[in-house]
């Protein structure tokens, strides 16, 4: 039997990227409902940093836990011992907090977070520089098992490691390094998350599940916007059946199950909580998911 965690991202209720979003909504209705509706933990964002001091306790009353935390690396042009005085400082945060997972993401060039620039103007690596940036992620996940904690790279739309192909690359190069597989960025990629999955699911160390509006997502590519936009506009929805997303979540959850997978799975849907209330769609995403979260191998 795989039993795997259940969590949520406080995308749903707020966006580290988009302050603006969800800016009226507090830390303490996010964690609320997340905890109400049934969810077990939840992953760090940045507006839950102005309350670090209560955040322990917070969480610990309610009765989740914080699972994970995002943190940019920028290896290509930081020397390491400055990546790594960044990522002891974030690994302090999370100790706080209880969370065990690091989510690392190569943020060197990378254009998700600069509104107006075009998706398709992307970083993309040469072999010499991602054999560079693979050792020394590996470097930096060799210290963050040593700490105790789990290392999880974050392939993200705009970034120098967005497809199959850069994670395939990335996986080669790698041995330390786990994967954090995010089934909204490989179909925002045009990728095929299953086939994804089952080609490193022995490296899946995270688990991120959002679902795509494939009328949405089309028109935001053939229209080459931001990042920014493309969240706006409801390109991402939570996972559930075909009738608010066209990802197929059964053979995903299937798959994670008989690969052995114990770790979390996070519903993350990055929308605008004035279109998307934050409380509905999180529920709905777990109504989806809680029935499927233990399945027999």
């Amino acid at each position: 039997m795989s039993q795997i965690k259940l969590g949520v991202s406080p995308l749903s209720w707020m966006n580290s990227d988009i302050p603006s979003l969800g800016s009226e909504i507090s830390i303490e209705q996010c964690l609320k409902e997340a905890a109400e509706i049934g969810y077990q933990g939840v992953e760090l964002e940045d507006p839950m940093r102005k309350i670090m001091d209560l955040l322990p306790k917070l969480l610990s009353d309610l009765g989740i836990v914080c699972a994970a935390g995002w943190h940019s690396t920028f290896l290509l042009e930081n020397s390491l011992e400055k990546e790594l005085e960044s990522l002891k400082a974030h690994m302090d945060v999370l100790d706080k907090i209880g969370a065990r997972v690091v989510n690392l993401a190569e943020c060197t060039y990378a254009v998700h977070r600069n509104p107006g620039t075009p998706l398709s103007t992307r970083p993309k690596l040469d072999d010499e520089s991602l054999k560079k940036l693979a050792y020394l992620l590996d470097a930096l996940s060799d210290y963050i098992s040593r700490q105790g904690f789990t290392s999880a790279y974050h392939h993200h739309m705009g970034t120098v490691i967005q497809d199959a192909d850069d994670i395939q690359r990335l996986m080669n190069d790698t041995e330390k390094l786990g994967l954090l597989f995010d089934t909204g960025h490989l179909a925002y990629a045009s990728e095929d998350p299953l086939r994804v999955l089952k080609t490193h699911c022995d490296r899946v160390t995270h688990v991120h599940l959002k679902n795509i509006r494939t009328s949405v997502l089309r028109n935001n590519l053939e229209k080459d916007t931001d990042f920014f936009t493309a969240i706006l506009d409801g390109a991402f929805t939570v996972p559930g059946d075909a009738s608010d997303g066209e990802i197929d979540f059964h053979p995903i959850l299937e798959t994670l199950a008989h690969s052995g997978y114990n770790g979390w799975m996070i519903v993350e849907a990055e929308q605008d909580p004035s279109k998307a209330p934050p409380y509905q769609y999180a529920k709905m995403g777990y109504n989806f998911l809680a029935p499927r979260t233990s399945i027999t191998v």
